[in-house]
């Protein structure tokens, strides 16, 4: 029986939540895991089981858990608990709990969205990237930021933006991101123009987000400079 057991890779999208399961031996065992997951506040809670009755010797195993459709939106901030017990010894289970944030489109446990915004492109409000080693997800969220987060974060309930446009508003708003000319643009679709871009002296071919979840213009080399957000820089 395995002293270990690691989770890992865990990521969400419509309909369902993906992880690894890493073992540091083979399990010669029977295996069952319990998944729940549920939104910030609560409001709904839904479980899955899934019970392996032949013996796994796989050290390590990719889980897809459907939850169904129409449960979260891109970008959503979720919370989520995964039991995993190895045989029939209760004293076995492993517990780890966190917060995943959902990506947009349909699910792929690799991620099918874009991972850069490209010289001449648009995210629009609610869609979504993914960090270059696929460990960040950046959202353009319907209060107007441009934040990235940790896609997923274990052994917590608090969740935080490793970056930010610092264009939030108290209301609903229809922001858009714009790469245009090599820079990063925040832009408001109701008023057909700007309000904060990134800073002038740093253009690249596409915005990105690096290794430790900041926002990046990434140049034709491939090398990342790290950008801010402000009004002054328009």
């Amino acid at each position: 029986m395995p002293t270990n057991v690691n989770v890992s890779n865990v990521k969400a999208a419509d309909p369902g939540l993906g992880f690894t399961l890493q073992f540091n031996s083979p399990l010669n065992d029977t295996l069952k895991v319990v998944i729940t997951i549920s939104d910030q506040a609560n409001t709904y809670l839904s479980t899955s089981t899934v019970t392996i009755d032949n013996t796994i010797t796989d050290q390590n195993m990719v889980f897809v858990i459907p939850f169904g459709d129409s449960k979260y939106n891109p970008g959503d901030a979720l919370k989520f608990n995964i039991q995993v017990m190895v045989g029939e010894d209760e004293n076995s289970t492993t517990s780890v709990s966190g917060i995943v944030r959902s990506e947009g489109g349909q699910f792929n446990f690799k991620s099918n969205i874009p991972n850069s915004v490209p010289d001449g492109g648009t995210l629009s409000k609610g869609s979504t990237i993914v960090s270059i080693d696929g460990n960040y997800l950046g959202i353009m969220q319907a209060d107007g930021n441009f934040c990235a987060y940790n896609q997923s974060q274990l052994n917590t309930q608090q969740d935080f933006a490793t970056d930010s446009s610092n264009t939030y508003q108290d209301s609903p708003v229809d922001y858009c991101l714009k790469i245009i000319g090599g820079r990063a643009f925040i832009y408001d679709n109701a008023k057909g123009s700007p309000l904060s871009a990134s800073q002038k002296n740093i253009t690249g071919v596409a915005l990105v987000i690096d290794s430790n979840g900041h926002f990046c213009m990434q140049d034709k080399a491939g090398n990342l400079t790290r950008i801010g957000f402000s009004f002054s820089y328009l």
